[in-house]
Formats: structure tokens, sequence, C-alpha cells
């Protein structure tokens, strides 16, 4: 399927798209609205204007569609796996070369070609890419601060991880330029012909949002190391945000093992099961969370993380108290001991 587009071809139905207007724009909205309702009279707030879409449209008629995005239905956890995932196949033609030519090889000259290249490909591919993690963290991080879900989102599509993808693949192997790039650009091209490589299997395969879903597996897969690698840094972040939210003065938050004298194993490795309690804000040695983890510091961290994702509602409501009781004791005289 080739989405290449002649000069030719484009300013011949960029004509006869406006009808010959000057700039591409579209007819009167006063012609237009007289031809089709021969009622030049009505009023303003009945008057049927074309889309600011439909003329972007009519002046600039795209090139190819695009598949639409499905909506995220994986409940599936993440695991770790040892190699790198099958690469998803191309459709035969201009899409399963394009990835991997830049354009100074087609006329010399750098991001001079409208020939479909990685440099083309890599604009949409940085998109999909976007989504795809943005998706992902949504779905398995849910209650993650908006902020550390974008620096996780950030450490994902980042350069330098794509284009460790991209050697994993072998794509330098495949890259045709028309001359060696330095050193300090090399990084860069793997990871745009990596983009490059995801926006060409979206669009290889629009049929039922095929190219979408083969693009998002491939991509869960291949993240899912960085994913699970970050998760003790998440967890220790929302150990300290724990006791923001809910410590003071007189609190205690306590992690206690809840099996102490019987061994918890699989296979040959010692599991142990952390729960975290509150006591405080009128609560006496609350539950908040519990988890089993390889060793007591990986369990508790884990505990806090089951705290946030299934204990929400007891979190926020002793939050509430913390603050009640903040309002109170602000709002008490201060009282002064004079002496005898």
């Amino acid at each position: 399927m080739s989405h290449k587009r002649s000069r030719d071809d484009y300013n011949a139905s960029h004509s006869s798209n406006t009808n010959n207007t000057p700039l591409g724009r579209p007819k009167s909205r006063k012609t237009e609205h007289n031809s089709s309702n021969g009622n030049s009279q009505k009023s303003s707030s009945q008057t049927s204007y074309p889309s600011k879409a439909a003329q972007l449209h009519a002046a600039h008629p795209p090139a190819s569609s695009h598949p639409s995005i499905p909506s995220y239905s994986s409940s599936s956890p993440l695991s770790l796996r040892a190699n790198l995932p099958t690469l998803p196949p191309l459709e035969p033609g201009p899409l399963s070369t394009a990835p991997f030519v830049h354009s100074s090889h087609i006329d010399g000259r750098y991001g001079a070609s409208t020939t479909l290249t990685y440099e083309r490909l890599e604009f949409l591919g940085d998109a999909y890419l976007e989504i795809i993690a943005t998706r992902l963290i949504y779905s398995h991080f849910a209650t993650l601060p908006t902020g550390r879900q974008a620096q996780l989102r950030e450490r994902l599509i980042k350069n330098t991880t794509l284009a460790a993808f991209a050697r994993g693949y072998k794509f330098g192997e495949r890259v045709v330029v028309s001359h060696a790039l330095p050193p300090d650009k090399y990084e860069k091209m793997l990871a745009d012909v990596f983009e490059a490589y995801v926006a060409a299997v979206v669009l290889s395969w629009p049929e039922r949002d095929d190219g979408f879903k083969r693009a998002e597996t491939w991509m869960t897969e291949l993240w899912t190391d960085a994913l699970l690698e970050a998760e003790p840094e998440i967890a220790a972040n929302r150990k300290d945000e724990l006791v923001k939210l809910v410590g003071g003065k007189e609190v205690k938050i306590e992690y206690v093992d809840e099996n102490p004298v019987e061994e918890k194993k699989r296979g040959a490795v010692q599991r142990f099961e952390m729960a975290v309690y509150l006591t405080g804000w009128g609560y006496e040695r609350v539950k908040l969370g519990s988890a089993v983890g390889v060793g007591k510091k990986e369990a508790g961290m884990k505990a806090v993380l089951d705290a946030f994702e299934n204990n929400k509602e007891l979190i926020e409501e002793i939050v509430e108290k913390k603050r009640l009781a903040k309002e109170k004791r602000e709002a008490e005289p201060e009282v002064t001991v004079r002496g005898k």
C-alpha cells in the first residue's frame, strides 16, 4: 500500500476541490447557503457554516486515512521476558522499506524529498508511541500521581530506550543513508527509525484496527521489563507519600510480618507477607494493605502499593479526619499558664 502522492496529483486535487479560489479557501458561506437553501433571508443563527475541519479538508485533502484507536482492554499482569518479542511484519511495498530510508538517500538533500522515508514516518510513530505508553501506564499504574506517570512515560519513550530496541533488532544494519552519520547523531537516528517502524506497523494493517493492536501488544512486551524494574522506585516514593498523607505527630505507621513462623516458598525462593497498619486519627491498628514479596523490604513496599490501589477510600477517609483534626487544633485558643 503506497501513501506517496506526487506534487502534480496534489495540485490537481487541490485545484479541483477549491473551485479555483485563492489559497484553497472554499466558496463564500453566503453563496453556499443560498444555493443549498434558496433563502438568503434566513437568520444568521440558523445559517449552516462549513466546519473548520471541512475547510481544512478541502484546502489540504489527506493523503491517507489512519486507523482508529481501539479501547484499552488488556487486564493481563505484566511479566518479565528473557528475549525480544517477535518483530511485527510490515505490508509488502513502500511501507516495508521506508522505515529504513533517509531522505538524503533519495535526492541527496536532508528533508527535501516527498518520498515516504523514516523521517516522515517517525513523526507519526512518535505520537503512537506516546499514546500507547500512556494507555499502558494509566491501566497498570492508575494510582500513581500524574507527575510520576509522566516521568515513567518519559522513561519508556526516550531516545536511549528506543535506540536500544533498534539495536536489539539490528535496525542499524538496514538503514540506508547517503553518508555516514556522526556518533552524536547515530543514537537519535536509531530512535527515529524505531518510531518510523512503529508507524509502519500501524499503517500496514488498518482493517479492524489490527495495526494499532499489533503495535500496542508488541510495545507492551518490550516495555514490561522497564516497568517492572521501576516498581521498587515507584513503591519507595509511594511509601514517603503515605507518610505525608496520613502521618502525624502521634500517628504510628508500622510494617508487620504477617506470617513470621511459617516460611512461604515458591521453588527455592523464600517469600514474605508484610502488611502496613496505621494507629491514629481515631483508628486503632487499622490495616491499610498487604502483599507478598522476596524479602521483607520488597513485600513492605508492595503492601503500600496495595493500600493505594485497593484501600483508596479508607486512605481518603483518614486524610479527611487528619484535615478536620488540624482545623480543630488551629481554631482552639492558646492557653497560657501563668506561674503562681
